[in-house]
């Protein structure tokens, strides 16, 4: 995703990159990244993005949501201000275009693996969740360039990208979609969120859970970001997707259980998540396979992600969620005295 930023970013770009914000360039570490280029010492993060993939606007009201959270006391990484006193920076690449560059506070502690996987972290990560879905609760500022999760340019576009013969898996998206379309967007139930909420995107210290990469952060349901978190349960197994099927579908359950007792020590979850959780979970399976297909149309895919298309192309066509938790575990689950 980001291969053709890092070509265009020279030593003399990155070292302006770091100037704005009062860092040397000779002390950064390039970090793994994948729709934006990360670098930190540490102290710092410094994310790298590009006009030609992200509005200014966007990343603005992206910076702003991250301030409100940390103001109500969220475990979020701070956006810190350049020399200049703004979020985010322009650097001019010599080709007519502007790399946007921001810069956080690096927190404590590293993205968390199936090492990590157990109540306490499961129940940080659902507290977290329902402290981010309560302070956003009617959080919704004027032209902060942050879409539904219906204007998303991947889902509106979803028609013309999905290949003419994948009828079935069209109609299966389409049927989902109604669906989560027709719900309400009262702020109680909507709002916005994290959406993308996964190993990588969660330090943990052993005490502290750190929630990082708003990148995609989205007015939606909030029972979205849960789904999105028990999409992702295959990261807290060791062997992941290679592992006996049991094995993974009582880790998901771990998960969801640890999951709905955190959140429930904050709020309860309102009843658009009760009544659509399993809905949330699908979606975000379709959601990737809509993403990656735009990605196919407008600049082609590279190996990996073509497995990843191919992958999602056979689960939504054979019905079979990445995750196999089934309707009796999510009601238990809900249902129980948690």
């Amino acid at each position: 995703m980001i291969r053709t930023l890092e070509d265009r970013l020279t030593s003399e770009l990155l070292a302006a990159a770091a100037d704005r914000f009062d860092l040397d360039s000779s002390g950064l570490e390039l970090l793994e990244g994948y729709e934006n280029i990360i670098y930190a010492d540490e102290q710092h993060i410094l994310r790298i993005s590009h006009d030609s993939l992200r509005q200014r606007q966007r990343v603005l009201g992206e910076l702003r949501f991250i301030a409100h959270l940390a103001a109500g006391d969220a475990s979020v990484a701070a956006a810190l201000h350049s020399r200049q006193g703004e979020l985010i920076e322009g650097v001019a690449d010599g080709q007519g275009g502007h790399f946007l560059i921001t810069c956080y506070r690096r927190a404590p502690g590293h993205p968390v693996t199936h090492e990590d996987a157990g109540p306490e972290l499961f129940e940080s990560m659902g507290r977290l969740m329902a402290e981010l879905h309560t302070l956003g609760e009617g959080y919704r500022p004027e032209n902060d360039g942050r879409e539904a999760w219906y204007e998303n340019e991947h889902v509106t576009t979803r028609r013309a990208n999905i290949p003419a013969e994948e009828v079935a898996i069209l109609e299966r998206i389409e049927a989902l979609y109604e669906t989560l379309r027709g719900l309400p967007q009262d702020p109680a139930t909507f709002g916005l969120i994290h959406a993308d909420i996964h190993s990588d995107n969660l330090l943990w210290d052993g005490s502290r859970l750190t929630l990082i990469d708003f990148d995609d952060c989205m007015y939606a349901p909030f029972g979205m970001d849960l789904g999105t978190a028990l999409y992702y349960a295959n990261r807290f197994v060791a062997d992941g997707h290679e592992a006996p099927a049991e094995h993974r579908r009582a880790v998901a359950r771990k998960l969801l259980m640890g999951l709905l007792r955190g959140y429930r020590q904050v709020r309860p979850p309102d009843a658009v998540t009760s009544r659509h959780l399993k809905d949330f979970l699908i979606w975000r399976q379709m959601d990737l396979y809509l993403w990656v297909n735009q990605l196919r149309v407008s600049s082609g895919l590279d190996s990996w992600e073509q497995e990843i298309l191919v992958t999602l192309r056979e689960r939504i066509d054979q019905g079979v969620p990445t995750v196999e938790l089934d309707d009796a575990a999510i009601s238990e689950a809900l249902a129980a005295d948690l």
